[in-house]
């Protein structure tokens, strides 16, 4: 049970990212008049989300690069373990 509210967790969690992102959205027709009808369609742009996916990709190779880069040029080994 457990794992069951863990998974509905993060699937809020990403449907209202995804809303506020662009990734979805809801749209609705005219109502027909003859019949009293509603039309509601959910959208997704993929497109969207690939953008967002490059963006945090590239946004992290950025980071973690410049850790790595600035560890190397510093030229300082850690030597707070030492072996005994």
């Amino acid at each position: 049970m457990k794992k069951l509210s863990v998974l509905f967790a993060i699937s809020i969690l990403v449907a209202g990212m995804g809303f506020y992102r662009g990734w979805f959205a809801f749209s609705r027709s005219a109502p027909d008049a003859a019949s009293n009808k509603v039309s509601i369609t959910l959208d997704a742009n993929p497109d969207k989300m690939k953008q967002d996916a490059k963006i945090v990709t590239e946004r992290a190779k950025q980071l973690t690069g410049g850790v790595r880069n600035d560890a190397k040029a510093d030229g300082r080994t850690n030597e707070s373990v030492k072996p005994e």
